[in-house]
């Protein structure tokens, strides 16, 4: 192996900043950690003026012996006060920056990621051509209805890339590597969201996902299967993967312009930014993902399509481990459809793709 594997673990909590590019996170009492194992338990105090508190939860964490990674994110409010962000302008009229925090929205983010590398060693006159890795998935979330136009939010996210050694995480893998992701949500509006990207290298076959199960909201149990990775015999190959974990609330102006469109309070009298009042929350948003994500197999094959699981050994430089699985997989019973999107990048000629539970 030419690379050594390193675990990035964080749990923080945060608020939104006023910030001209994006929406800036920012610690606070001291949550934020990076370390193989994160449990953060903090107190939120109230904004300037309100009441009540907010108990964050972060806890992340990375197994490799027994192959998973762990993610939670929790919040409890008890008449935590959400205020609302009333942007200001300066006297030409332009949108006038502060950085400070906003007391619109407070959230907890925790997530796990491993920087890695693999090879693959194969029997004498044995010639890989790719592999799959099958990833079992098993979670809740949810969030309590608010009043008086507060939002709870709860989101749990997987990307992962793979390359030639020295590819992911560089400029190079915009490019070079097979890499994806995907989210899902569900909010106290009792909507549910999901969203996924993917992307092969120029010359290979688009990526695509295979998952097995149904989507129960609150639920989420199920198996993503990543197919038709390149690899060869005895090359190191990178191996970045994270997974992650959010719950936030959110005052009803936090995601809107505040101003109406095309009114400038500075030149228009008759432009008024409309007060709302504080908004006090109750109750829970949750992700945990505690229980687990878990690399539960991978499969190996020859460019003609044959599996070759049983005369290769797979090794990874954290010691992850990820047993051989060398027959189609049975048929989950209640799986879900968490991950979908990250993809599979096909190289060999002429094989059907494995799909598992299908």
């Amino acid at each position: 192996m030419h690379a050594q594997s390193s675990v990035y673990a964080n749990s923080y909590v945060y608020q939104y900043a006023d910030n001209a590019n994006t929406y800036l996170t920012t610690s606070v009492n001291g949550c934020t950690s990076n370390q193989n194992n994160v449990i953060a338990y903090c107190i939120v105090p109230p904004n300037p003026g309100g009441s009540g508190s907010i108990l964050a939860r972060g806890i992340s964490a990375f197994d490799p012996v027994g192959g998973t990674f762990k993610s939670f994110a929790a919040l409890q409010a008890d008449h935590f006060t959400l205020s609302q962000f009333v942007p200001t302008y300066d006297v030409n009229g332009n949108r006038a920056y502060t950085g400070n925090a906003r007391p619109d929205v407070v959230g907890v983010y925790s997530y796990v990621g491993l920087s890695d590398a693999f090879a693959l060693h194969a029997s004498a006159g044995v010639y890989p051509a790719t592999i799959s890795f099958f990833i079992d998935l098993d979670g809740v979330m949810f969030t309590d209805p608010q009043l008086g136009g507060a939002s709870a939010f709860a989101n749990s996210f997987v990307n992962f890339c793979t390359a030639d050694a020295g590819v992911c995480g560089t400029p190079a893998a915009a490019t070079d590597a097979f890499y994806g992701g995907s989210s899902m949500n569900i909010d106290s509006d009792g909507n549910s969201g999901f969203s996924q990207y993917a992307f092969a290298p120029a010359g290979a076959n688009q990526p695509t996902a295979t998952f097995a199960g149904s989507y129960q909201p609150g639920f989420v149990n199920g198996r993503l299967t990543l197919a038709d990775i390149p690899i060869s015999n005895g090359n190191p190959f990178d191996f970045n993967f994270a997974f992650g974990s959010q719950a936030a609330f959110f005052h009803s102006t936090a995601s809107i312009g505040h101003i109406p469109d095309g009114c400038d309070p500075i030149f228009d009298a008759a432009c008024t930014q409309t007060p709302m009042a504080d908004i006090d929350v109750d109750g829970n948003a949750v992700a945990d993902f505690y229980n687990t994500l878990t690399f539960s197999g991978y499969q190996v094959f020859d460019a003609n399509g044959n599996d070759i699981t049983n005369s290769v050994q797979l090794d990874f430089a954290s010691g992850l481990n990820v047993p051989p699985e060398t027959t189609t997989t049975p048929e989950p019973g209640t799986f879900a459809l968490l991950a979908g999107g990250l993809g599979m990048l096909a190289m060999g000629r002429g094989r059907r793709a494995k799909a598992d539970g299908n």
